[in-house]
């Protein structure tokens, strides 16, 4: 009896998985997520500005997103409970 299996490679046959603005590899199912729906990844946590949320707020789709314009406003800048001597 043999004991030969084939090789099991989940991703062949894919492209390589890159960032296009910084070049750091990442998964196919993170381009899943966070990509376009033509499998590209714009833009990733390890590029410079970007964090997680923007990736969130669809940073990885757009290629010309920029943290300082498109970053959604958190509730950091919007308290919800006003402080003394508010008009709200």
């Amino acid at each position: 009896m043999s004991t030969d299996r084939p090789q099991w490679t989940p991703t062949a046959g894919t492209t390589t998985n890159a960032c296009q603005n910084c070049g750091s590899h990442v998964t196919p199912q993170y381009v899943r997520g966070y990509g376009t729906n033509d499998g590209r990844l714009c833009h990733c946590p390890n590029c410079d500005g970007i964090a997680v949320r923007d990736m969130r707020h669809g940073a990885g789709r757009k290629p010309d997103y920029d943290p300082a314009v498109d970053r959604i406003q958190t509730s950091d800048q919007h308290p919800i409970f006003p402080q003394r001597g508010d008009d709200r």
